[in-house]
């Protein structure tokens, strides 16, 4: 172990673990992922970190009261939590990253007694800082798209995913246009043509996929255009956002016949079919939708970060 982190005012009870969580939070400004220990006492915190960055954290003394396992996090940065007892020794936390970052661990007042392990996400902002990525809401004024069993629209659920996708981008640096406002309905070639007059480096569509019947559900994507990375990218935006939620997985293809217009790499993400009432159900939820959105950053990061 690296460090110890022991807090003043230990106490000599053994101590519980009751929860962990993990979330991607703005701290005055600037983006953190954290990871919350909740205990019945005060712990001391021995710190690792090892070549691929992954942060170990040993609690002494410390028993197990939660369900041990792996919490899957996804948000760019961290990839999962994992929660194992270490019988009698204490209770370990793996914080596994999806590359090297810095970190910080401190506690914090109140009850339940909070360890808090902030980690830096400076690396997303040195691959997206600078880079437009222009993002298309599907549909929009009076096209509605196409509607789910109990009448939601898909021309409101895109702008809703697609508010909270631009949010996470440029919170991370990246610099975001949109294809539309929420009234107007500009024609496919309008919406990919801006990609070419803008200069951007990424064309991101988000739509809502449809069946042949009412219980077909899942993720679909597409690739777009003549870029030949346009392939790559689907297949990051798609993994991330499979490997969030525990959605059917309906393929990745080619859009034919080819948009020889779009020379960048461009993509359609339709992460769920609003025909299906399932999917449809889910897109009520804000948690839904801004796990979406986090989604297409972390995608988006895989991207750049090279992954296949």
């Amino acid at each position: 172990m690296g460090k110890s982190f022991r807090p003043e005012g230990v106490s000599p009870v053994r101590p519980a673990l009751t929860n962990v969580s993990a979330r991607y939070t703005l701290t005055g400004g600037r983006p953190e992922s954290r990871v919350t220990l909740e205990t019945t006492e005060r712990p001391e915190v021995l710190v690792g970190q090892d070549g691929s960055g992954n942060l170990e954290l040993v609690l002494p003394g410390v028993a197990c009261a939660m369900a041990a396992g792996a919490i899957p996090v996804r948000d760019g940065l961290v990839r999962q939590v994992e929660v194992r007892s270490d019988g009698n020794v204490g209770t370990r936390v793996s914080i596994h990253l999806d590359h090297v970052a810095d970190y910080v661990v401190r506690s914090e007042p109140g009850l339940p007694f909070r360890t808090v392990v902030v980690v830096d996400r400076a690396h997303l902002s040195r691959l997206l800082s600078g880079r437009l990525i222009l993002l298309d809401p599907g549909h929009g004024g009076a096209d509605p798209g196409a509607r789910g069993p109990i009448n939601l629209r898909e021309r409101e659920k895109c702008w809703e995913v697609t508010l909270f996708a631009s949010q996470f981008l440029r919170e991370a640096g990246a610099v975001v246009m949109l294809t539309r406002r929420p009234e107007e309905n500009p024609s496919e070639a309008l919406r990919r043509s801006l990609a070419k007059r803008r200069g951007a480096h990424l064309y991101i569509s988000l739509h809502l996929g449809t069946g042949r019947d009412s219980a077909e559900r899942g993720t679909a994507s597409h690739a777009l255009g003549k870029a030949p990375d346009s392939l790559r990218l689907a297949r990051c935006i798609h993994r991330a956002v499979l490997d969030r939620f525990p959605l059917p997985d309906r393929g990745i293809r080619t859009e034919q016949p080819v948009d020889l217009s779009l020379v960048i790499p461009a993509v359609r993400v339709e992460p769920v079919t609003l025909t299906n009432g399932l999917d449809e159900a889910l897109l009520r939820s804000p948690i839904f939708k801004r796990g979406l959105g986090l989604a297409v950053l972390t995608g988006v990061k895989d991207f750049l970060d090279g992954e296949t």
